[in-house]
């Protein structure tokens, strides 16, 4: 069982949004939600996403709770996490076979305690299909195809400036001949090791690596979606840094992303003199499946909801792939490259 950066990057993005989307949702990608729905029964709310850079895949099962019930009928469990079902029928089928699903009573290694999860590789081209159904909730089942990854090549650094700001600008190809109709996302991380030893004599020599955040301002793909402006009514904020965009506006066989990340300098966190070996940033290019980039953008659209938060505008539907239940079974694969760079430079 991988317990990398990179196959964590997909669970810590959604299943930290899962607490919120839980207690909340009650209907699919309905637009309007009257009170019935406001009232609606439990459903199961299935979250999973396949993806090629770990070979575990989890799979979160949980019940909705409708917002007329939320604060009552319950718990104090209930509000603090006890909506996980431990007692779940799931099926995870790759390509038409099934793969053993085990729950995890206590954290095992990358799997957070009360998640279920299969093991093996999920290869590109491979058709995943989740069934789902608990005592009291209605069956739930959702389909994910994980499709091609575009490579990434010619990765390098030029130094920009914007706004009295240094940036690292990452430039790499991509063959945008295909880009047209679908979907992908971006990340970028900065890792390296750190070797130091502070006032006390206690020792630092770890591995690290983080996502940074990225300045659109010279990447159109990121900052200016025109084409799903109108579709999509897409935001301008990206949750968690998972850069998500569609690829309709890209009209070239070679297309040149540009990423702004901020210049990097080590003040040591403490430790004082300290060695950082081997910093390189990290890209990663996800094509990723509709109804993830739907999802991520529902979720972006929620962040960006500035009405919203002043009781001007109703909150934003999120939305779902799940028939008969709630929430996204979405498949990805994710292509790599790495640059290194100088530290305080």
């Amino acid at each position: 069982m991988k317990n990398g950066v990179e196959g964590l990057l997909l669970c810590g993005l959604i299943f930290i949004t899962m607490a919120l989307l839980t207690v909340v949702l009650t209907t699919s990608c309905t637009a309007d939600m009257d009170d019935s729905q406001l009232t609606a029964q439990p459903k199961a709310v299935v979250f999973c996403f396949p993806n090629t850079e770990t070979d575990t895949t989890q799979i979160s099962v949980t019940r909705s709770l409708p917002v007329s019930n939320k604060f009552q009928n319950t718990s104090p469990d209930d509000r603090d996490g006890s909506l996980y079902i431990s007692g779940a029928t799931v099926s995870f089928k790759v390509n038409g076979t099934a793969r053993e699903v085990k729950y995890a009573a206590d954290t095992i290694g990358s799997v957070p305690r009360g998640m279920y999860y299969a093991v093996g590789k999920i290869s590109p081209g491979d058709e995943i299909i989740v069934d789902v159904s608990a005592p009291g909730l209605p069956a739930a089942s959702a389909r994910t195809v994980v499709s091609e990854s575009l490579p990434v090549s010619n990765l390098h650094i030029v130094p920009v400036r914007h706004d009295n700001t240094d940036y690292n600008q990452l430039v790499f190809d991509v063959d945008g001949s295909g880009m047209a109709g679908k979907y992908y996302a971006v990340t970028v991380d900065m890792a390296y090791h750190v070797k130091a030893e502070n006032y006390l004599g206690e020792k630092l020599d770890n591995d690290f690596s983080r996502r940074v955040g990225i300045d659109t301002s010279d990447e159109p793909l990121l900052g200016n979606n025109s084409d799903d402006d109108i579709i999509f009514d897409f935001s301008s904020d990206f949750y968690d840094n998972f850069y998500v965009f569609s690829g309709n506006n890209v009209r070239s066989g070679k297309y040149t992303m540009r990423l702004n990340v901020l210049r990097y300098n080590y003040n040591g966190w403490g430790w004082g003199d300290a060695e950082v070996i081997n910093a390189r940033y990290v890209v990663r290019l996800y094509r990723v499946d509709p109804a993830l980039f739907r999802f991520l953008k529902s979720i972006n659209d929620m962040q960006d909801n500035d009405l919203a938060r002043y009781g001007l505008a109703p909150i934003l539907p999120t939305y779902s792939n799940v028939r008969g239940g709630i929430g996204v079974v979405g498949g990805c694969a994710a292509s790599k490259a790495e640059i290194k760079y100088t530290v305080n430079d």
